[in-house]
């Protein structure tokens, strides 16, 4: 029987996916890529390709419904999944909790901030102005007294 796409790409050769395939593309991504895994889709009543998957450890992610849609009729779909690289579910419960701390800490901080800024408000605004220090003089220019007054670094911290 001849393969309907090789009239469309006639260079190519179409053949079914081997294990030592698996291995070698597992290999090249190792090296080239930081990939978490590999996803694939399998018609629903190809039973040969799901065994293999299965025999391969890929794991049913979930049924796509209507995922194909062949000659004029819809065909639903299996969605499989390879973890490498440490690789692992996205909804692990580790991950849940790590997103629940990460969140609650995020809502502490932001707690926290509110009600430092709140005491930061209540204090009068003269008690938070400071000056280091203030230089008082005397000086005699002929018949001229001038007292000097200035404030070095003084800095209102609003």
């Amino acid at each position: 029987m001849l393969d309907p796409r090789s009239e469309i790409y006639p260079t190519i050769e179409y053949r079914p996916i081997q294990p030592s395939d698996l291995e070698v593309l597992e290999k090249i991504h190792l090296s080239l890529f930081p990939i978490r895994g590999v996803y694939l889709h399998v018609i629903s009543y190809n039973q040969p390709a799901i065994n293999f998957y299965k025999k391969m450890l890929f794991k049913l992610v979930r049924r796509l419904p209507m995922f194909y849609y062949i000659r004029g009729q819809h065909y639903d779909s299996y969605l499989f999944v390879y973890y490498v690289n440490g690789g692992r579910t996205p909804c692990s419960p580790l991950e849940i909790v790590t997103s629940f701390v990460v969140d609650f800490r995020a809502f502490l901080k932001m707690l926290v901030g509110k009600i430092w800024r709140k005491e930061e408000k209540s204090i009068p605004r003269w008690s938070r102005c400071k000056e280091s220090t203030t230089l008082l003089t005397s000086q005699n220019n002929n018949s001229n007294n001038k007292r000097i007054i200035a404030g070095e670094d003084s800095r209102c911290h609003v």
